[in-house]
């Protein structure tokens, strides 16, 4: 993230007088491309297959009032915003997912990985198509087709995993529910290891919004809500169809620090005026 000076003097500053913040805001402050290092954990992909969300002035203010401010979200209060917004109360159902490496079913979406393709046959196949998203069109006993768009390919092989390259996209669905766009402040509480198209996917997207002089931040977040409930640990988490990245986002905030999570284009009345005393909005 490519801070004004005003915003970078202001992070500095909270940062000396908050040390319970202090690990959060430095790295931010020392090195503006901290976040595709994921020295914080964060390990979130910027790319997407539809609209980018670029920042401008205003929400890049809007992300270092968050972080100035610093009132996390407790579960409780994460679980019942969550509840106002969408309308709805959390599943009482698991999220459920299909095992890696079971047979693929017709119209289920996928995508293709060439660093975790183990099938030689696919090499060529997978490198083609790389970080592209497709739905099954057809499944054999031994090959699938995958069609991307009005191009159907055939690859060797039919289920999810090394064994194609070809991987399902979790990405969750929001059919039938109430479609709210939200946008959240986030800073993910643990470290996880990233796939190698997913760090591709992120400096592609940082590069774009260099080339457009836009910023963009990897600890904010818009899209829609899509599972809401609990774990096998009983905490309260939700996934995001994000406007940013081509895969489901999970925010659990006993994990994560979750610092603001809202509706999009309805931010606290309040947070200009504060930004304002702050110097971070003019």
């Amino acid at each position: 993230m490519n801070l004004t000076a005003g915003v970078r003097k202001l992070l500095i500053k909270a940062a000396h007088a908050n040390p319970e913040i202090r690990a959060d805001i430095l790295p931010l402050v020392r090195d503006p491309n901290f976040e595709v290092h994921y020295g914080g954990g964060q390990d979130f992909s910027k790319l997407a297959s539809h609209q980018k969300e670029a920042l401008n002035k205003e929400s890049e203010a809007f992300i270092a009032w968050a972080l100035i401010r610093n009132q996390k979200l407790e579960p409780n209060k994460f679980q019942k915003v969550v509840e106002r917004l969408t309308g709805r109360e959390p599943s009482t159902s698991p999220l459920t997912r299909r095992k890696a490496g079971s047979p693929f079913e017709v119209g289920e979406k996928v995508i293709i990985d060439k660093y975790k393709n183990a099938n030689e046959h696919n090499v060529d196949l997978c490198e083609a198509h790389h970080n592209q998203e497709g739905y099954v069109d057809s499944v054999a006993s031994d090959s699938c087709v995958i069609s991307f768009g009005s191009v159907k390919v055939k690859f060797d092989g039919n289920t999810s995993g090394k064994k194609t390259g070809i991987y399902r996209n979790n990405a969750v669905s929001t059919e039938g529910r109430k479609q709210i766009f939200i946008e959240a402040v986030y800073l993910k509480g643990t470290s996880a290891k990233v796939p190698e198209r997913n760090k591709e996917s992120i400096q592609e997207y940082l590069d774009r919004g260099t080339a457009l002089k836009q910023n963009r931040d990897l600890r904010y977040y818009s899209g829609t809500v899509g599972y809401f409930g609990f774990n096998k640990k009983k905490q309260v988490f939700c996934q995001i169809q994000s406007q940013q990245r081509n895969y489901a986002l999970t925010f659990n905030p006993a994990i994560g620090k979750c610092l603001y999570f809202g509706q999009l284009g309805k931010r606290p009345p309040a947070w200009k005026s504060e930004a304002i005393e702050l110097g971070i909005l003019a």
